[in-house]
């Protein structure tokens, strides 16, 4: 079997780079034929008015496409990421060439401008169950512009109107069930989606040594809710416990300005996947406080492999991937006080109770998210396409 993978690049690297790169070592690793067409924006065009078409419909995509998929004959066509140089052209090339289509679903962007259901720091669904997404426009959803946001409420709006995602995708690739159902309210045929969580590689063992730190890791930026989280430990009367925050980004230097010096806290800034797994290995929790229904959670997975219960909040997907006092605990979202008392009990957890959820968050891990049984579920969607062919 030979697969072609296409994405398009943000600027700067994500989650759905990681998947990428992890499928396609997956892929390659048992024996599978691999190969990639890719975009960046850093190449991104600087006519802005060629660039808002192309969004919508690309012309030299379609074409480059088309050329890739001749000269290299996949089985599948695979993609993740089309926005916003490749556009929704490429479906109507591949399936000229008769060649089957999946789709990996990695954010909300079928049915949401910003791609995050996310307004004024909350979950916002008002265009889910539309057609004709105008709402996207009259809040100005993309990067905060009208203008900005009108070339991608067109792209949504003309692919539906010429079916693209409901008649030229063959298969779509979701990672939970919560964004399954939102996919379909958005108008996803329910017969082309697909559930797969991600995986990842490394079994690190569990720590000789955990300290009494609960570790955040990821973007420092206003949709993480780093600042609900830093007020719910501040809210803390007294704690054995050390806050380690990893990562960088916009929010970083006013949060430590104005948090950093208050009641263990410890800001660790960009560090390696590496000693990103080295710090999980060695913290009670992982602790997550999105504002937003993140489509999964690649922190938990690696959590989970590292016997790392999590702390995260009870909407989205996760309560799908964790099982509230057995391999983390659930708070009410986007509630301050709910997550201080959350992380008030943990004192009380004694070694017997966290051993009990450090277990369980291992054979979370082994259960559902490893190369092995991915491979598995990731063959089974591709023969289910081609059988469909």
């Amino acid at each position: 079997m030979k697969i072609a993978q296409i994405h398009n690049y943000y600027i700067h690297r994500g989650g759905e780079d990681v998947v990428l790169d992890l499928e396609y070592e997956l892929l390659r690793s048992n024996g599978v034929d691999v190969i990639r067409f890719t975009a960046k924006n850093k190449k991104i065009e600087k006519n802005l008015l060629r660039t808002a078409f192309s969004t919508i419909w690309s012309f030299s995509a379609y074409r480059c496409i088309y050329r890739f998929l001749i000269n290299n004959k996949p089985d599948i066509l695979h993609v993740h990421n089309t926005f916003p140089q490749l556009s929704p052209s490429i479906y109507w090339a591949a399936s000229a060439l008769k060649i089957p289509i999946v789709q990996t679903i990695h954010n909300y962007r079928f049915v949401c401008a910003n791609a995050l259901l996310l307004r004024k720091g909350a979950p916002c669904e008002l265009c889910v169950d539309k057609r004709v997404r105008i709402y996207s426009i009259f809040y100005s959803c993309y990067r905060r512009s009208f203008f900005a946001t009108v070339p991608i409420f067109w792209m949504q709006f003309i692919h539906y109107l010429l079916g693209t995602y409901q008649h030229k995708v063959d298969a779509y690739i979701v990672m939970t069930n919560f964004l399954k159902k939102i996919m379909i309210r958005g108008g996803l045929p329910k017969s082309k989606l697909y559930v797969k969580p991600h995986f990842v590689f490394k079994k690190t063992q569990k720590s000789c040594r955990r300290f009494f730190q609960i570790i955040f890791i990821g973007r420092i930026a206003s949709e993480k809710g780093v600042e609900l989280l830093l007020k719910a430990w501040i809210s803390l009367k007294q704690s054995k416990y050390k806050l380690v925050i990893v990562g960088d980004g916009p929010q970083k230097i006013e949060l430590q300005n104005y948090y950093g010096f208050k009641k263990n806290i410890k800001w660790l800034g960009w560090q390696s996947h590496k000693d990103i797994l080295e710090y999980l290995s060695h913290s009670r929790y992982l602790v997550l406080t999105s504002l937003w229904y993140e489509t999964f959670g690649m922190n938990i997975i690696e959590a989970f492999s590292s016997s790392t219960p999590v702390i995260a909040p009870a909407f989205g997907g996760f309560p799908e991937l964790i099982v509230d006092g057995v391999n983390g605990f659930l708070y009410k979202p986007l509630n301050v006080y709910s997550l201080t008392e959350t992380l008030s009990k943990l004192d009380g957890i004694n070694d017997s109770k966290w051993n009990f959820m450090s277990e369980h968050a291992r054979k979370s891990y082994e259960k559902y998210y490893t190369p092995e049984r991915n491979f598995k579920l990731m063959m089974s969607i591709y023969r289910n396409v081609l059988d469909g062919k």
